[in-house]
């Protein structure tokens, strides 16, 4: 049987300052738990990208756009297959890198799976592919604006003719994957700027001149063409 005791006045008047000792404590405990949203203050953002040297190239054209710009952004570009990359954002390991969308969304989904078409019926803007991906990604993880390249066009671009016929299925769009954390909206901006100006035929010029040449610099030099350092 519980009885109650009935407190001292001397013990009363302790208790303004254990209730304020209390409420101080938990401020800062409370202080130390809330995270930095987003947490670039204090790291340099990692690109990495799938061993497609088309994407490869992209990689480092994001990374270029984001280093001219006056971001903090390691100096290689990581190799790794789409589920590598993406088990190294959820490691806070990796932060942004290009992949085509019906490829990226095949490993994520399984192969009867009707998401395509359930995105296409949503009346959604954008294709339906990039919608049914956005979805399909794990928690933490979004898409940039999709490019204008395909891997119809790039086909069609290296062979010297018009784009390829795009095949049937789920189409493959060359986007920026993100951790959502990672980028604040005016390093998102300046991802974005790259949908506008990159194409096929960009692409593949420079992926035949990096054969030869610095890949870091000719994309630097193409981010700097098309005026995308401001």
């Amino acid at each position: 049987m519980f009885t109650f005791r009935r407190s001292s006045p001397r013990n009363l008047l302790n208790w303004p300052i254990v209730l304020v000792a209390a409420f101080v404590g938990a401020v800062g405990l409370a202080g130390c738990s809330v995270p930095t949203t987003p947490d670039t203050a204090s790291r340099t953002l990692v690109v990495g990208a799938p061993a497609d040297p088309a994407l490869q190239m992209a990689a480092r054209i994001y990374r270029a756009v984001l280093v001219a710009t006056g971001w903090s952004v390691a100096p290689d570009v990581v190799v790794g297959d789409d589920a590598g990359q993406l088990t190294a954002m959820s490691a806070v390991r990796r932060d942004l890198f290009p992949a085509f969308s019906g490829r990226l969304l095949a490993s994520l989904v399984p192969a009867n799976s009707r998401i395509v078409d359930a995105a296409a019926g949503s009346g959604a803007d954008f294709d339906p592919t990039y919608v049914a991906l956005n979805k399909a990604l794990p928690q933490g993880v979004s898409l940039a604006d999709p490019t204008t390249v395909t891997l119809a066009g790039l086909s069609g671009a290296a062979s010297g003719g018009p784009a390829s016929t795009q095949p049937s299925g789920p189409s493959q769009q060359l986007v920026p994957v993100y951790r959502s954390a990672a980028l604040r909206r005016d390093q998102l901006k300046t991802i974005n700027k790259v949908a506008g100006e990159l194409t096929a035929d960009d692409l593949v010029t420079l992926v035949a001149q990096a054969r030869t040449g610095d890949p870091a610099a000719i994309a630097a030099r193409w981010v700097l063409t098309h005026g995308l350092n401001r």
